[in-house]
This record gives structure tokens, C-alpha cells and sequence, in this order.
């Protein structure tokens, strides 16, 4: 009896109730990885391993996919290690990374702390209404917790410590007669930390 409930729930959860009694072969892609993941929750393992859940799958059913997958972590507290190609996926899904070729780990922690690691500084994209002065330029550079400026045309890049620089960063700019438009923090992706990470181990 219990076993018949758990199935019934499963199948009310993953949206399959109403296919309870149909043929598997008959399912969409979809429903069968939602079948797959009802599977693998059925006796309610507290590690779940996925190899590629969202493989030949259509956008609507990868999404699909995908949320239950976040939901499991977020909702039921269940820790999902997700075996992917599929960078844009896993720096969605995942609190942490590791990077893997051919059995050896090559880096593992947050994006924050790989991104870090490769590139010490956070970088802050700033968008200018008017070219940005000299002056104001080296005003920056003297900030203490700047580490690198770029400056091209009306865009300018600042590199800084961490994010707690950012109120001084645009301080300095107003104070030195920038005209703002806008100011994004920006860490880098999964994918520039994945090619970083290879392209140090192929050099």
C-alpha cells in the first residue's frame, strides 16, 4: 500500500497521473526523462545522480526538466550531482562545479571562487553617457581596491576587489563629472571558467 501511494504521488508530481496505464513507448522525450526522474525518486535516495538529464530534448521539455531538478534541491533539500555538457544548464542548476577531463578533476567550488581564482578582481562594466576625462581615469587607478581600468570609447571596465568597491568606484566617477548610465558587476560565466580552466591545462 505504501509503495502504491509513493508511485501515485510521484505520478501527480512529475505530471504523468494521467498516463498512469499508457505505454511507455508511446511517451514523448519529455515524459520519459519525467518518468526517469520518478524512478529515481521512488524510494526517495537522499543523492541523486543524473547523467545528461535534458539530452535530445525540446526547449519546452528541457525546461520542463530542469525545474523539477531545481525544485527537488531547493524544495525536498536533496543533494543532485549533474553530469552535463550543457554549460548554460549546469551554472543554472548548480551551487558548485567541478570540472573533470578524462577521470581528473580539474577545479572544483562556486563560480565565485573559480572566477576568482583564475581572475583575481571583480569586474564592473560601467556604461558612459560622454567620453570619460583623463582625470578621471587616473582618479580611479589612484582608488585603493581598483585593480585594472579599461577604457574604450563610452564603455568603461573596472576591476576591483570585490563588490563592497563598487559605491566608491561610482563615487569617484560623479565626483569627477562622468555622466552614468549604467553599472553591472559582472561574473564571468561557467563557459569562460570551463575554457580558462582547459586552456591553463593545455599550456
Amino acid at each position: 500500500m505504501e509503495l502504491a501511494r509513493r508511485v501515485a504521488r510521484m505520478l501527480e508530481e512529475f505530471g504523468l497521473a494521467d498516463r498512469a496505464d499508457g505505454r511507455v513507448g508511446e511517451f514523448s522525450k519529455g515524459m520519459k526523462q519525467r518518468l526517469a526522474l520518478a524512478r529515481a525518486l521512488l524510494h526517495e535516495p537522499p543523492l541523486l545522480f543524473l547523467d545528461e538529464p535534458t539530452a535530445g530534448l525540446d526547449p519546452e521539455a528541457a525546461r520542463q526538466v530542469t525545474e523539477m531538478i531545481g525544485q527537488l534541491s531547493r524544495r525536498e533539500g536533496r543533494t543532485v550531482f549533474l553530469c552535463t555538457h550543457n554549460l548554460t544548464e549546469a551554472q543554472r542548476l548548480c551551487d558548485r562545479v567541478a570540472v573533470m577531463d578524462r577521470g581528473r578533476l580539474l577545479a572544483l567550488g562556486t563560480l565565485e571562487e573559480l572566477s576568482r581564482t583564475l581572475w583575481p578582481g571583480l569586474p564592473v562594466e560601467i556604461g558612459l553617457g560622454a567620453p570619460l576625462t583623463d582625470a578621471a581615469v587616473g582618479a580611479l587607478r589612484r582608488l585603493p581596491g581598483v585593480r585594472d581600468v579599461q577604457h574604450e570609447d563610452l564603455w568603461l571596465t573596472v576591476s576591483v576587489t570585490d563588490e563592497n568597491m563598487v559605491p566608491a568606484v561610482v563615487e569617484t566617477l560623479v565626483r569627477e563629472g562622468a555622466r552614468i548610465l549604467h553599472v553591472v558587476p559582472r561574473q564571468p560565466s561557467l563557459e569562460e571558467i570551463y575554457f580558462a580552466i582547459r586552456g591553463d591545462q593545455a599550456s
